[in-house]
């Protein structure tokens, strides 16, 4: 199966047509309650393995995500093949025990080398899937423009948005092509103002313009990439709110 954006071929994704044809008739056979609970994904507390056959019972769950959670229990608790997620923004030791512990994206971005890029990828992958993770919350691809802001930071590969979304790119292939789900974070583009989303809303206060200068052309291009999965952040967009009434055309069209 391969991922197409803008009508160009991408990324080949690790799914066989045997696979596909398995995903799309599972897909068919859900009930209604398992297709509710496909949409959510607790967040491990250190639960015990008695709290996750309770909550298994309760809730035919197909994704969790922390750093201890007892894959083997939890795999064997449900129906089908579980999505086990971690935050492994600097490689697999950035919540796995044991693994590799790469600098933060921002040393990334300094390097600015795709080979050692591709390589963190490809060692991610393999300690990754060697502790049953299959679902990585990474890479992160805002922009870092405001050194006041709390979460952007260090998470960011830099202020460059080429450079960032090539190297993002790079990252995000040589993860999924080792078998490793990706997931680019956060949409429309944190690191503009000096808030914390986890606590409030922030505003990515750009007009449209610029937007698809920055944000938008990383956003494009981390897609055509073939990212499997996109995380919206808590940020607000007005310039884009209050124009969603009407048509928005992308630059060029």
């Amino acid at each position: 199966m391969s991922f197409r954006c803008s009508g160009q071929e991408t990324s080949r994704f690790p799914a066989s047509q045997a696979a596909q044809a398995w995903v799309e008739r599972t897909l068919a056979l859900l009930t209604i309650d398992e297709a509710i609970a496909h949409l959510i994904c607790p967040e491990d507390r250190n639960y015990r393995d008695s709290d996750w056959e309770m909550f298994f019972k309760k809730v035919p769950l197909a994704c969790v995500f922390g750093e201890s959670i007892p894959v083997a229990i939890v795999q064997s608790l449900s129906r089908y093949p579980l999505l086990i997620a971690a935050d492994l923004e600097h490689g697999a030791g950035s919540q796995l025990k044991g693994c590799t512990d790469f600098p933060w994206s921002f040393a990334i971005g300094a390097a600015n080398s795709p080979a050692l890029t591709r390589r963190m990828g490809i060692a991610t992958a393999e300690e990754a899937l060697q502790n049953g993770v299959n679902w990585t919350f990474s890479p992160c691809v805002d922009l870092s423009l405001n050194h006041n802001n709390p979460v952007v930071s260090i998470r960011s590969t830099g202020d460059n948005p080429e450079r960032l979304a090539h190297l993002a790119g790079v990252w995000i292939r040589a993860m999924q092509r080792g078998g490793l789900a990706a997931c680019a974070k956060h949409f429309p583009g944190d690191g503009v103002d000096d808030r914390d989303q986890h606590l409030c809303t922030s505003v990515n206060s750009m007009d449209l313009q610029l937007w698809w200068k920055t944000f938008g052309l990383v956003w494009r291009k981390v897609i055509g990439a073939g990212v499997m999965s996109i995380m919206p952040g808590h940020i607000s967009f007005p310039a884009y709110e209050m124009t969603a009434k009407c048509p928005v055309r992308m630059p060029g069209e």
